[in-house]
């Protein structure tokens, strides 16, 4: 199980950019990340990972925020 000192944020986005800054940001922040490029991967990882928080991107293609 992943454990970090604030808790195991799943952050949702399909900007690689994006995902690349807020990890590195989080993980600054002392809290784990579970990058994501969509929705759909995000949803099925929930049945094998708890997370504390998602960050989700609101406009995505296919399954959005």
């Amino acid at each position: 199980m992943i454990r970090a000192a604030k808790g195991l944020i799943a952050v949702i986005d399909d900007d690689p950019l994006v995902l690349q800054y807020l990890d590195t940001v989080l993980s600054l922040a002392g809290y784990c990340v579970l990058p994501f490029s969509s929705g759909e991967s995000a949803l099925e990882a929930m049945d094998v990972v708890h997370v504390d928080a998602y960050l989700s991107d609101v406009c995505m293609p296919g399954m959005n925020g």
